[in-house]
């Protein structure tokens, strides 16, 4: 390993496959958490709906003296279960978008039967609700159920909805869409696959490498390998720590709760699990370093245990 020749190789090929590692380490986890499945579960345990109902209490609230539609109109006849379970279609809706399943690029349920007229899963109660309550206006206050008041309802109740569809996408995906983002990050999101492939393949080419060069020597693969795994690991880990330690993104400035806790949830979670992969990769270079040295020192003993060659007797 002193060598010259193979050490200064073996150093190049070592910085190369840190790099490699940090960055297919960073394609597994994002393949893994990047996708509808865990976000759902991250809206499960942060009682997302809870928070959109506060959110549309608040809304509804602030524009009765507006509408003259009380809140307990729209929030007693919708629950947090019911505005959860929008968030989560949207969310695999979302994500749909992103891995082609979603060939409409429509953020909406995708079962007619149980849809209403806004593309939202059906809720019979609150528009019964809102329309109930514009006849009870209409009868104490002798309006003509005529077009007109039709008209109003219908605007009262598309209203409604539109409303809790901008709060239930957690995510904003209807957002992103517009403004292109999601078809960027599309592509992006496509190659994830091919780029843990690409990385396995380079990392297993470079260890190969590292196999011709000390080809005398070849345990000392192992010395290389795990200088790699514990670089990389650091290098992943440290900034993980600092931004869970210092709770970094509590410190970002999104208005609604839901959306807040959504996005700073889902930073934290995936962090998290980067900083655990890089943690458990640093573990497995020291194994190998260790292991690299157990086999150096029986391999030195060995060496001055073995006998000299005898001189030859002229």
């Amino acid at each position: 390993m002193k060598r010259i020749s193979t050490f200064l190789p073996s150093l190049l090929l070592s910085v190369v496959l840190t790099l490699v590692i940090l960055g297919g380490s960073l394609l597994v986890v994002s393949d893994i958490n990047i996708t509808g499945g865990k976000a759902v579960e991250i809206v499960r345990e942060n009682n997302v709906g809870d928070k959109i109902y506060s959110e549309l209490e608040k809304h509804w609230k602030s524009r009765y003296y507006t509408t003259g539609v009380p809140a307990e109109v729209y929030l007693d006849a919708v629950s947090p279960e019911w505005l959860e379970e929008l968030a989560e279609d949207g969310i695999y809706q979302g994500f749909g978008m992103l891995d082609g399943t979603n060939l409409s690029s429509e953020i909406s349920v995708t079962i007619p039967s149980i849809l209403n007229a806004y593309g939202l899963k059906r809720n019979q109660e609150l528009e019964d609700s809102i329309s109930g309550f514009f006849s009870s206006y209409a009868d104490e206050n002798g309006i003509e159920k005529d077009e007109a008041y039709e008209d109003s309802v219908n605007r009262a109740i598309s209203s409604a909805f539109n409303v809790i569809n901008s709060n239930v996408d957690v995510y904003k995906f209807t957002a992103l869409k517009e403004h292109g983002v999601i078809k960027k990050a599309a592509k992006a999101y496509g190659l994830l696959f091919k780029g843990m492939l690409a990385a396995g393949a380079a990392a297993l080419v470079l260890v190969l490498l590292l196999m011709l060069v000390n080809r005398k020597s070849v345990f000392t693969v192992l010395y290389w390998f795990g200088i790699s795994c514990i670089v990389s690991g650091v290098l992943g880990a440290a900034p993980c720590v600092y931004l869970l330690a210092s709770d970094y993104f509590s410190s970002f400035s999104i208005k609604q709760a839901q959306i807040y806790t959504a996005y700073t949830a889902s930073m934290s979670s995936f962090t998290a699990a980067f900083m655990a992969t890089m943690i458990a990769v640093t573990v497995v270079g020291i194994a190998m370093v260790i292991l690299y040295g157990v086999i150096w020192s029986i391999k030195k003993q060995k060496d001055k245990a073995a006998p000299l060659p005898e001189e030859k007797v002229n």
